[in-house]
Formats: structure tokens, sequence, C-alpha cells
């Protein structure tokens, strides 16, 4: 059961990194990438993984705002 969890947060964390490509396109998806593992990294010990996906595209949104490259505006996010 364990190994079908951390299956499903492989590809919701996938399916996040995909997302930020597509709206930080000013952005090299290298860094969209490391943005993305270094959000993951920072949440590798967290207790409850149910969340880690949506904290992992909320850091990574976060640090690629600060970077100052912003999404084009498409709407809310």
């Amino acid at each position: 059961m364990e190994n079908d969890n951390a299956v499903t947060e492989s590809k919701a964390i996938e399916q996040v990194l995909e997302r930020l490509k597509a709206r930080y396109t000013e952005v090299e998806p290298a860094a969209v990438s490391a943005a993305v593992k270094a959000a993951e990294g920072r949440l590798r010990g967290a207790r409850i993984r149910g969340f880690v996906p949506i904290f992992v595209e909320r850091r990574a949104r976060a640090e690629l705002d600060a970077s100052g490259k912003h999404a084009e505006s498409s709407g809310p996010a």
C-alpha cells in the first residue's frame, strides 16, 4: 500500500512540474524542475504525505515568482 501511495505522489508531482512548465514559459525548464525538486526535498520528512504535491506546487510557484520571471497572466491560478 505504501508503494502505491509513493507512485501516486510521484505522478502528482510530475503533473505539478508539467503545469508549472506550461505556466512559467519565460523560465528555463531546468529552473522549474529545480524549484520543484527543492520544494519536494524540503517536504521529504512530512508525515502526512497526501498534501505534499499541493505544498510542492505552492513552494515552487513562490520560488519562481520571487525569481522575477512571472507567469503569463492567463487568469486565476
